[in-house]
């Protein structure tokens, strides 16, 4: 089942997350994001929108869509790999959280954007989620 951006709702943010989860796993602060940067030359069709959440195993775990609402992806990154974190508040109280993991031999980056409200949406508790969700990640930097 794709992510329809215009019935996001609770139950499916955390029908998907759930489905992500790794066996007895739990998550909490889940919130809808979009993936990275903002640009002049980004189009809604080349952009990527989903869930975050952190998880009990000390995880941050993403699924990710394209604007069709067709599934790309699912993703844990384990927190204790996380070598960088930067927060910032940007235009309209949106959120960009910058996270740099250890990988391998190298580092992967992700970016996450977050609005504390969607509009039109049956999403409840995202600006609380939000702030969940900064402090969990904030323990490991």
């Amino acid at each position: 089942m794709g992510m329809n951006p215009f019935h996001l709702t609770n139950e499916a943010m955390e029908q998907a997350l759930a489905k992500a989860m790794m066996p007895g796993d739990r998550f909490s602060c889940p919130v809808y994001v979009s993936f990275g940067r903002a640009s002049a030359f980004s189009s809604s069709l080349t952009n990527q929108y989903g869930y975050a959440a952190v998880t009990e195993s000390n995880c941050l775990v993403v699924v990710r869509y394209n604007m069709l609402g067709m599934k790309l992806s699912s993703q844990y990154y384990a927190l204790q790999e996380l070598q960088s974190l930067s927060v910032g508040r940007g235009i309209g109280s949106l959120t960009s959280i910058k996270l740099t993991f250890a990988s391998g031999a190298g580092t992967e980056q992700l970016r996450l954007r977050v609005s504390p409200k969607v509009y039109m949406s049956g999403l409840t508790g995202q600006a609380q989620n939000l702030e969940g969700l900064i402090d969990a990640l904030e323990r490991w930097k």
